[in-house]
């Protein structure tokens, strides 16, 4: 209980300190700082503080890096369109624009239709916030783009003119594992070798265990571009691994 109120305290004066320099440091500049009302949600308030500090101050990056790890410390799991998991980025998606969703369709259709000679698969691929669901916080369902429903549709439009190749299913079964990059929007090799086993299968043919591949961590301490982009900097480095068939004249 005592060490809750200290951290308690030495937040308010963490939260003062930074509000006092920048009000002084308005004055001095001739700017106003951003004045709460009621009118105000807080998320738009913390937004004109952040606009505000990157306009005014040659120190703006490092006070918007407090001003994240704070957030973080009070319990908030998302910012700038990014959800904060355990020890992973991810990054949120945004509700598609139904017309260039449905023109994009459309152009799939007719690409489909039009090798009457060549079987086509077709897959697509969900990103790390459909799959890494434990990760998210409670309410980011809520407002989550159901790219489980937006596969099916799409999926259900190509019917007898495409396979359509789940790999929505083997990648969420298995959404504990190592599949997606922590601190980029990518599949590892291990999430790549389920999207490649569900293809495989759905082509009418047996995909190599894993046990048939050499594996080459190419390197132990990869930071993507998620990570680069993010304010958020307490992330472990991610390990990039290659798949190698071992019996490299057996594949094709």
């Amino acid at each position: 209980m005592i060490s809750k109120r200290v951290t308690a305290v030495i937040l308010l004066f963490l939260i003062f300190g930074i509000s006092l320099s920048i009000a002084v440091g308005s004055r001095l500049s001739g700017c106003e700082f951003p004045k709460y009302n009621r009118f105000y949600y807080m998320e738009e308030y913390m937004s004109d503080i952040e606009d505000f500090v990157r306009e005014n101050f040659p120190f703006a990056e490092r006070l918007k890096n407090s001003s994240v790890q704070l957030q973080l410390l009070l319990g908030k799991k998302e910012h700038d369109d990014l959800f904060i998991g355990n020890d992973i980025l991810i990054e949120d998606i945004e509700q598609p624009d139904e017309n260039i969703m449905e023109r994009n369709l459309q152009e799939l259709q007719a690409f489909v239709e039009m090798e009457t000679y060549t079987p086509i698969s077709v897959l697509y691929l969900p990103t790390k916030y459909a799959i890494k669901q434990q990760e998210l916080p409670d309410f980011a369902e809520n407002f989550a783009f159901n790219q489980k429903s937006f596969i099916e549709k799409n999926y259900a439009s190509l019917s007898g003119k495409a396979t359509t190749v789940d790999a929505y299913s083997p990648l969420l079964s298995n959404s504990d594992k190592y599949l997606y990059y922590r601190s980029a929007p990518d599949l590892t090799g291990l999430g790549a070798y389920y999207v490649y086993s569900a293809l495989v299968q759905r082509m009418g043919q047996s995909p190599l265990p894993q046990s048939d591949f050499t594996l080459q961590h190419f390197a132990h301490d990869f930071y993507g571009e998620t990570y680069e982009n993010s304010p958020f900097k307490d992330i472990s480095p991610d390990i990039v691994t290659l798949y190698h068939p071992t019996n490299q004249s057996g594949v094709s």
